[in-house]
């Protein structure tokens, strides 16, 4: 972390690191995006079904 070789920015408070988690995502390639197992958007037509 001294050499700044990490691949995002890190906040330090204290004597710890913060990664702010969007960055790190970022940095490993992650889309930022909420992942479901159904598609939300779809309508099911079954009334119990909330998202």
């Amino acid at each position: 972390m001294r050499e700044h070789e990490f691949p995002c920015p890190a906040l330090r408070i204290g004597r710890r690191y913060r990664i702010p988690t969007n960055e790190l995502m970022r940095a490993l390639g992650i889309e930022d995006r909420p992942l479901y197992s159904v598609n939300p958007e779809e309508d099911t037509g079954d009334p119990s079904v909330s998202f």
